[in-house]
């Protein structure tokens, strides 16, 4: 796969972010996972799951071989790995800013997720100053995905 045509988070529907996330949950960075195994995680039919995972194969963000399982890629897993950060932020924001208490701010998180732009996700991390651990306790993952390189002042297109 090309840096051309390399998915970024933004461009990833929630259907496909829902399957990364299934196959990881899975264990689908270690080990193979079945299409029997990711159909009932998600609740749709086995062939669902696998036209879903020939269009992943596809767009190189998992590995995948008939009867021998899925696998996510480096390129899958950047994706679930921006969409866990998103996720997270929000939670911490919902929590400390907003006052949800932190079981109500993982759900509301979970629901917003695939809404969040990367300006707001800039935003909503100046606006926490870096955040340490997410609204439920939760460590940061910031070494492992990274800080914002953008500081929130430099953004000056999304603040008129």
């Amino acid at each position: 796969m090309t840096a051309a045509n390399d998915p970024l988070p933004g461009e990833v529907s929630q259907a496909v972010r829902d399957y990364l996330g299934a196959i990881e949950w899975l264990g689908g960075n270690q080990l193979p996972v079945t299409t029997q195994r990711i159909a009932r995680r998600l609740g749709v039919s086995c062939p669902s799951v696998t036209n879903m995972v020939k269009r992943l194969y596809a767009r190189g963000l998992v590995s995948y071989q008939p009867y021998h399982g899925v696998r996510l890629t480096a390129a899958g897993s950047e994706i679930v790995a921006a969409a866990r950060r998103r996720r997270r932020l929000l939670e911490r924001y919902l929590a400390e800013r907003l006052g949800y208490a932190p079981d109500v701010a993982t759900l509301e998180a979970s629901r917003l997720e695939a809404g969040v732009t990367d300006a707001l996700e800039r935003h909503i991390e100046a606006s926490l100053s870096s955040p340490k651990a997410t609204g439920s306790g939760a460590p940061r993952f910031a070494a492992v995905v990274g800080t914002v390189d953008s500081p929130f002042a430099a953004d000056s297109e999304h603040l008129a």
